[in-house]
């Protein structure tokens, strides 16, 4: 029983380091063409905490997308592309409208910071007001007024004679897009790249490892092999959280299918050794009127709850046999749980109702075990015979 217990905890252990294992692997939101995987992980698929580091959490949305939360700027934006060996996540606002989010922009509380700021002058113009060298941000214009947005501080300057100036920012933008100044709104309308320091795992993807946080605050980084994608398409009949379901299930499942295999094994064995021992016990038994009372294996006694006590099978008539070996019952002259004769002097003891003999020693352990007649099962009312000292008679 204890080699059954250390392998039940070993297993258990093996489990959950392979379930902890398999929660890094890399995974995907839906369809989406975005690869996550360290530093960055999504939430939403109930990975481990070491699986991402520390403020590179990720979910996914409800249309399947990737979805990064930015401290202080005013909520979502979705996810276009990670580039791990460059330290760069492209992010895009999901109401298309980046240059409203570059307004209340604030990075200062997260992991990322922008490749490049470069100063940025909003102006508010009245509806009628034109210009051929910009070109207005529709969604944040409306029916009385126009929005503007420009890099150069001249141009700024001349038109805040007629306009209204909002804001001056700088935009964490990327030098490519500065090149053309002739439509400043469909230069804020590309995607927002951000990069970020640390972590560093610039040595693990360059060889096509990942990495993982050894602790939860992500101090202690190494590479590790990279796993396959988790995602709907490596799974295509079950969901992300039909997925986690099935996991869990099978978490489950599989440890009480094996522990229940190992029990039945191990019950079978003992039963088998215990009927060699009253085979051999029988073939070996002295002719004398001692009866030897064996000391039982406490295993049993913990295990072997299914059968009959002690006090109910010595209520059981026990008889010795003489010289005419004739049993109490007309049984055959052989034990049927042995295969041996009976000999003189042997002790039988016969269950009521049913009245079948056998070698006392036999059916004890049977009764221990079972409580019916190892013969016809049937199996002996409680009543059949009054608990008393069991009496024995010499034929």
């Amino acid at each position: 029983m204890d080699s059954v217990l250390i392998f039940s905890i070993f297993f258990f252990f093996f489990l959950n380091t392979f379930a902890t294992d398999n929660e890094c692997s890399i995974s995907k939101c839906g369809d989406e063409h975005v690869v996550v995987k360290y530093p960055f992980r999504i939430t939403t698929q109930n990975q481990h905490a070491n699986c991402g580091y520390p403020g590179f959490d990720l979910s996914c949305s409800s249309f399947g997308k990737t979805v990064i939360q930015l401290p202080s700027s005013g909520g979502e934006f979705f996810v276009s592309a990670i580039d791990y060996v460059k330290h760069e996540i492209h992010i895009r606002d999901p109401d298309n409208c980046p240059t409203k989010r570059l307004l209340s922009l604030d990075l200062s509380s997260s992991p990322f910071q922008g490749i490049q700021f470069h100063d940025y002058t909003f102006l508010n113009c009245s509806s009628n007001y034109t210009t051929s060298k910009l070109s207005p941000i529709s969604c944040l214009s409306g029916s009385t007024n126009k929005v503007f947005v420009t890099t150069s501080l001249a141009l700024a300057g001349f038109l805040s004679t007629d306009c209204e100036i909002i804001k001056h920012i700088k935009v964490p933008i990327i030098p490519q897009q500065l090149q053309n100044e002739k439509a400043f709104s469909s230069e804020l309308e590309n995607d927002l790249i951000l990069s970020w320091k640390e972590p560093n795992c610039s040595k693990c993807d360059e060889t096509s490892r990942g990495c993982k946080n050894l602790t939860s605050n992500g101090d202690d980084i190494r590479c590790t092999p990279v796993l396959q994608i988790d995602s709907p398409t490596s799974m295509p009949s079950i969901s992300d959280k039909g997925k986690q379901s099935f996991k869990i299930t099978l978490g489950i499942i599989l440890p009480a299918f094996i522990l229940t295999v190992l029990f039945v094994c191990y019950m079978s064995f003992r039963l088998n050794v215990c009927e060699c021992d009253c085979w051999n016990r029988t073939r070996n038994l002295p002719h004398h009127n001692h009866v030897r009372h064996h000391q039982r294996d406490p295993v049993m006694l913990m295990v072997m709850t299914v059968g009959l006590d002690g006090t109910t099978i010595e209520s059981y008539p026990r008889t010795t046999l003489g010289e005419s070996r004739r049993i109490p019952t007309p049984n055959d002259g052989t034990c049927s749980i042995c295969l041996s004769e009976y000999r003189p002097k042997d002790i039988v003891r016969t269950i009521p109702d049913c009245n079948h003999c056998f070698h006392a020693e036999c059916i004890d352990e049977w009764l221990r075990m079972n409580a019916s007649c190892p013969l016809c099962r049937t199996s002996p009312s409680p009543f059949a015979s009054p608990i008393t000292p069991p009496m024995q008679v010499h034929l």
